[in-house]
């Protein structure tokens, strides 16, 4: 309920509103419209959102980090589940294997987030991608019919 809420204010509000109340003026909720806190330096200054897809890291904190995460731990990650087995899980449901399931009852969630993190590098990484299909294609066969999917459960074992 309280996103729903903060989904109806304008971003620029709040980052404008949260900023100044860092300062000790105004409150961080008010009932007076941004253009009144605009100091009158800025009575020409135009307010404009900027679209996600036209937003790039390109260096930086941020952009070292998005590159030690894109070329390191992404793949380094992959291969420590891979090498523990918990992959292996979606394969027994999907060829019925009666063999018994690596991890915890949560231990596709890891999965799940891993192969997000790997959604958002595939297109710059050709060894991610090329790392993470055969682990796709397996999650989507062991999905059931009615759209279930939870490895644990699904195990024949």
């Amino acid at each position: 309920m309280f996103v729903n809420v903060l989904s109806k204010i304008p971003l620029h509000f709040l980052l404008a509103s949260s900023a100044l109340a860092v300062d000790g003026n105004p409150p961080l909720i008010s009932a007076k419209p941004l253009r009144d806190w605009i100091p009158a330096a800025y009575a020409y200054a135009v307010v404009k959102p900027v679209d996600l897809s036209d937003a790039r890291i390109t260096g930086g904190y941020l952009g070292a980090y998005v590159d030690r995460t894109r070329d390191i731990s992404v793949l380094d990650l992959f291969a420590k589940m891979k090498e523990r087995g918990v992959f292996d899980n979606f394969k027994f449901v999907t060829e019925g294997l009666p063999d018994k399931h690596v991890g915890g009852f949560n231990e596709d969630e890891w999965v799940h987030k891993l192969v997000e993190a790997a959604g958002y590098f595939a297109p710059h990484s050709r060894e991610i991608d090329d790392a993470f299909q055969p682990l796709i294609h397996n999650i989507l066969a062991s999905q059931a019919k009615d759209g279930y999917l939870q490895s644990y459960y699904q195990n024949p074992a």
